[in-house]
């Protein structure tokens, strides 16, 4: 170990365990809190009115947003209390969210275990305004309660917080966890201490490889690897992971719609893979993941389907004539509208993503809808199965015994009175059917549907987690412990899974901070940009913005400026790979980016989302159910030039591994981001920029993506940054080798084809990057055009193959309008009014908005950066003074092309949609600029790579 020395070791243990404690904490420890969010529709007065208590449970995690005082008439004027459900034994930490609270008269309140006062805490001051109207004032932010161990152990475990005097207060959440105590923690710590010694210990890291390539790998290593294992394994991992288990587990298999297996597949999976596919190759991998996909397959064809099958209806006259909607769970269940394996708590919980091609009058509220539940069930002695049915106005739940008798299942309205259930009901094995039609008056936040199982005597229990609750006809013999080898197995899945995860992070970390000292720095960026973006969420800088800056733009900001400083001084162009650099800008940026959407967007695994019919966003998700769950490949009905044809099958692939839920396209939206970032200091450097100046164009690009409109397009159902990562793809391909091969131009053709197909105004810039392969092109005007001419006839068979695919595309998209409007035409015939931009007005509205990524007339701090970069490559191509002589031309020609379809096309929607393939170019625009103007003299290390 001497080669690395000490602190390197140390660095490297350090990273193993950080890394593997938080890759536990996710996949392992997270069902050790639960968090408790505040519904807006329980503010109101009719609400709170009447009512002294309300109670809360895992299964009905919603409370109220305000908890009135004694001082609020409008709410009785009188003691309110909210008991909160605490499932744990040992000591337990209540976390107390505050948003807000009255001006004059903030509340005392009481937090109460077992009747026993633990707390009492005097709210400061707030705003005094309606819900969610104002910011978080300062002084209220979060306030922690230690509830000690022993006093929850007896009875049912209900924390209560009664507010005691004074008025009201708001919420941003309540949580509730399960001190693990430092023991435990130390405990853990050290076994993946040993791992990890273990691990570094088996690298060679005194011997010497030549490393390249994008995972930093030797070539002869790449030679030896096994070609076969990584594909066996590849197929082994793809199964595990959709392959079904039958049973509740974070791994059931598709539609990919829990926390768990959601974070693995869209976050984890494609950053391991990016960075350590290699890992594939082991042969003590495959083995384990053909194991762990062998266990799955067994629990696929063996094991009973858990919870209960669910068809929804749009109308009571549907329901009676059995006119079932399809869904995306459709795709892996056939017969069902979905599997019923959680709660129900809203709307957005039910199986409804069909409802996004229904009119506006069906938004704000689900006018009709009805479902038939059906399954079995396995009651034990003492127990009793009842349903909570909020927003029901008509229908029932029966279950029939094995003797054949019906009973009707008590359909309750207040979750929480399930706590006081104590009659009787059927036991045994049962069969379970239920029609039921919710009001068309409510809105959807008043619907739900959740199992309760109650025990005389004992608390709630969750018949999810207690396996009585079956999709099929008869429930499953338990009597020769069937359910349990089938939940041990399950189990195992699910740790084994887990556990490959832990295993894989801890190898890549250690493959590359061994072979490389610079990947350790952009590792500790990384995990110091995660810790701050929990930081700026705590004190309640999340996903609102700054003068226009979210807290991910502050943070990215902070760590590139580090990496701009670290890599001015360590780093050089000639001993830096290009590709490498992709690999670095993944480890700087990619934690803390991640770590702000999975808090920001976690409250959406499993639900879809309602999207207003008159914005694209909603045309994709009906076009991609037309194609996806209706088989309507041809649809007649889409316009033609503003729907373009690729994108529908993006969003319709995602949700069919993720099921209803959008989370799937909108982490595809963050990586496609993160990785266009990545390859364009790849890029950069190619263009002859140092190691530090590339990063620059890395830093002020994530900068203006987490700035105004920006990062408001990401996770929008809209295709821009798809479009974007493609033109980026095609631009990277040619620019890695030098002289292009025949093989390159056709990767590369094939994605600008798609990046065409996704927004057809990248016509200009698709054939303008094409250039940049050819450069460096130096001097005045008429030389570096010489130039540039010069090498397009030398290289004209791969150029020519290019362009071939860029033509090929506009033909295929010619054709596929004439076989769905039967013309061969780019646009579509009846709405002709976008070629109207003619006049000298209309083209100049068209550059204010590309070039202010803002209405015309407004800036933004974007138009900075767009401005400065366009004027720059733009005056590069007529005037090229000493300091403009290097500028590559084939970047002023791309920027000259996104241009080009404005003076014909004006643009219809919002900005900064028109500006996002622009950007990039800009950001290049400007560091190269600032490259040449800081003295540095052009280097030769294009034609040298």
């Amino acid at each position: 170990m001497n080669p690395i020395g000490v602190k390197r070791t140390a660095v490297l243990f350090a990273l193993t365990i950080l890394a593997a404690l938080t890759v536990q904490y996710v996949f392992l420890l997270s069902g050790a809190q639960i968090a408790y969010t505040p519904l807006r529709w329980k503010a109101n007065k009719t609400f709170w009115h009447g009512r002294k208590i309300v109670r809360v449970h895992p299964q009905w995690p919603e409370i109220p947003v305000q908890l009135p005082g004694p001082a609020d008439t409008w709410a009785g004027g009188d003691v309110k209390e909210l008991w909160i459900y605490a499932p744990y034994r040992g000591p337990l930490t209540l976390r107390l969210g505050f948003a807000d609270s009255h001006d004059t008269a903030p509340p005392k309140i009481g937090v109460f275990a077992m009747s026993t006062l633990v707390e009492t805490i005097q709210v400061a001051n707030g705003s005094g305004k309606a819900p969610g109207k104002a910011p978080i004032p300062e002084g209220l932010r979060r306030r922690v309660v230690t509830i000690p161990a022993g006093i929850l152990d007896k009875g049912e475990p209900w924390i209560v917080i009664r507010n005691m005097s004074g008025s009201w207060v708001e919420f941003s959440g309540i949580w509730v966890a399960q001190k693990t105590g430092p023991r435990r923690n130390m405990i853990i710590a050290g076994i993946w201490a040993i791992l990890g010694a273990w691990l570094v210990a088996r690298r060679k890291y005194g011997r010497k490889t030549q490393t390249g390539g994008i995972d930093g790998v030797s070539r002869t290593e790449k030679q030896r690897g096994g070609a076969v294992r990584v594909v066996v394994s590849s197929f082994a991992l793809i199964g595990a992971i959709t392959a079904p288990s039958g049973l509740l587990s974070m791994f059931d298999g598709g539609p990919l719609s829990h926390r768990g297996e959601l974070y693995f597949t869209a976050v984890f999976l494609p950053f391991a893979l990016i960075t350590g596919w290699r890992f594939l190759a082991q042969k003590t991998v495959m083995i384990g993941l053909l194991v762990i996909f062998s266990l799955k397959l067994a629990l696929a064809f063996t094991a009973p389907e858990a919870g209960l099958a669910v068809r929804v209806y749009d109308t009571p006259a549907e329901l009676a004539a059995g006119e079932w909607k399809r869904t995306y769970t459709t795709i892996w269940e056939n017969d069902v509208s979905g599997l019923m394996d959680r709660p129900y708590l809203s709307a957005r919980d039910f199986p409804l993503e069909w409802m996004n091609g229904y009119p506006d009058k069906k938004y704000g509220g689900v006018k009709w809808l009805a479902l038939k539940l059906s399954g079995s069930a396995r009651i034990p002695k003492g127990a009793k199965l009842s349903f909570s049915a909020t927003g029901v106005v008509d229908g029932a739940i029966t279950a029939t015994d094995e003797n054949g008798t019906k009973h009707n299942l008590e359909l309750l309205k207040e979750p929480g009175d399930a706590a006081f259930l104590s009659e009787d009901g059927p036991v045994g094995e049962l069969r379970i059917d239920g029609a039921l039609v919710y009001s068309s008056e409510l809105s959807g936040e008043d619907f739900s549907l959740v199992p309760v199982l109650t025990r005389k005597g004992g608390p709630i229990a969750d018949p999810f987690k207690t396996n009585i609750l079956w999709a099929g006809d008869r429930a499953p013999d338990d009597s020769v412990l069937s359910i349990k080898i089938y939940s041990l197995m399950a189990g195992v899945v699910d740790y084994s899974m887990a556990a490959v995860a832990m295993i894989w992070l801890i190898w890549l970390l250690i493959r590359h901070t061994a072979r490389d000292r610079h990947s350790a720095m952009f590792l500790i960026l990384g995990i110091a940009g995660a810790l701050l973006v929990v930081f700026f969420r705590w004190i309640g800088y999340g996903g609102s913005s700054y003068m226009g800056i979210t807290a991910p733009g502050v943070v990215l900001t902070v760590l590139m400026a580090v990496a701009v400083v670290y890599a001015s001084k360590r780093m050089s162009a000639t001993s830096i790979d290009p590709d490498k650099l992709i690999v670095y800008v993944l480890f700087a940026i990619a934690p803390a980016v991640f770590t702000f959407f999975m808090v920001e967007w976690g409250g959406e695994v499993g639900k879809m989302r309602l999207l207003p019919s008159t914005d694209d966003w909603h045309t994709y998700q009906f076009l991609a159910r037309k194609i996806f769950v209706d088989g309507d490949i041809f649809s007649l009905h889409e316009g033609i030039y503003k729907y373009m044809p690729l994108y529908r099958y993006v969003v319709g692939l995602w949700h069919t591994i993720f099921g209803q839920t959008t989370l799937g396209q909108d982490y595809w939206d963050v990586w496609c981001v993160i990785l266009s970032a990545a390859m364009l200091g790849s890029i950069g450097m190619r263009l002859s920029l140092t190691p530090a100046y590339a990063l620059g164009v890395v830093w002020l690009f994530v900068f203006n993506c987490f700035t105004d409109g920006f990062v408001w397009l990401m996770g929008r159902s809209l295709q821009e940054y798809t479009a974007l990562l493609f033109m980026i793809l095609a631009l990277w391909i040619i620019m890695r080798r030098r002289p292009v091969t025949n093989r390159a131009a056709l990767l590369a053709g094939l994605f600008a084809m798609a990046s065409l197909w996704t927004r057809l105004d990248h016509i200009g810039v698709i054939l303008g990057i094409a250039l940049l392969s050819l450069e460096p092109a130096r001097g005045g005007v008429a030389q570096s055009w010489k130039s540039i001419f010069a090498r397009i006839v030398e290289n004209y068979r791969w150029i020519t193959l290019y362009i071939f695919w860029v033509v090929a595309a506009f033909l295929a998209v010619g054709t596929r309008n004439y076989l769905v409007g039967g013309i061969f035409c780019l646009d579509d015939p009846a709405d002709l009014s976008q070629i109207s931009c003619s006049t000298i007005p209309c083209i100049t509205h068209n550059m204010k908005i590309l070039l202010s990524a803002a209405d015309p007339g407004e800036i933004s701090i974007v138009s900075v950066t767009l401005i400065f970069g366009t004027a720059m490559g733009l005056l590069a191509l007529v005037w090229r003074p000493a300091w403009l002589c290097a500028y590559p031309v084939g970047l002023g020609v791309a920027i000259a092309g996104v241009f080009a379809p404005y003076f014909l096309f004006e643009p219809y929607g919002y900005a900064p949609r028109f500006s996002v393939h622009l950007l990039p170019l800009a950001c290049l625009s400007v560091v190269t600029v600032l490259f040449y103007l800081s003295g540095y003299k052009s280097r030769n290390t294009v034609e040298k790579r």
